[in-house]
């Protein structure tokens, strides 16, 4: 292992794994390139024991993550707002299902998404969301209406 160069390693943001910036004359042409370290598991490879052996020896230091954790989770929601504003698009056409007073909640719903999204300089949280209206639900594949008017499956 004497031909890796450890230029860094650091943590990513979810603290089990980290990113160690390496550079071999063996891959890439000697130019440094990403190694992702599994923090957690023992992985059956040479060049992951020896960084961690680097780390754990105190020879190489770890570095905390880029983004610190609050930035980190306000992106990741961030990110997820358009996708709930477009998960919600299918109820908004002219045929839809909803009733009056359910299409009035959902504007008001995706009205709330549109205002976190433009709201740049907020560190939102999970409790910042506003909460999907009743009678939508969604699951880990999709996202369907059971108001009033939904057909029982």
């Amino acid at each position: 292992m004497k031909d890796i160069t450890i230029h860094s390693v650091r943590l990513t943001n979810d603290h089990n794994q980290a990113c160690a910036s390496i550079s071999t004359t063996e891959i890439n042409d000697g130019n440094p390139f990403g190694y992702f370290l599994d923090l957690v598991h023992d992985v059956d490879s040479e060049v992951h024991r020896y960084i961690r052996s680097k780390i754990d020896s105190g020879e190489i230091e770890l570095l905390p993550p880029l983004m610190p954790q609050a930035d980190y989770e306000s992106d990741t929601i961030k990110r997820s707002l358009k996708g709930l504003l477009h998960e919600t698009d299918q109820f908004m056409t002219i045929d839809t299902e909803l009733t009056d007073d359910e299409i009035k909640i959902l504007k008001e719903y995706r009205h709330s998404l549109r205002i976190l999204m433009k709201d740049e300089g907020k560190q939102l949280t999970k409790e910042d969301l506003p909460k999907l209206p009743e009678f939508i639900k969604k699951d880990a594949y999709d996202i369907y209406y059971v108001g009033a008017n939904s057909l029982e499956k």
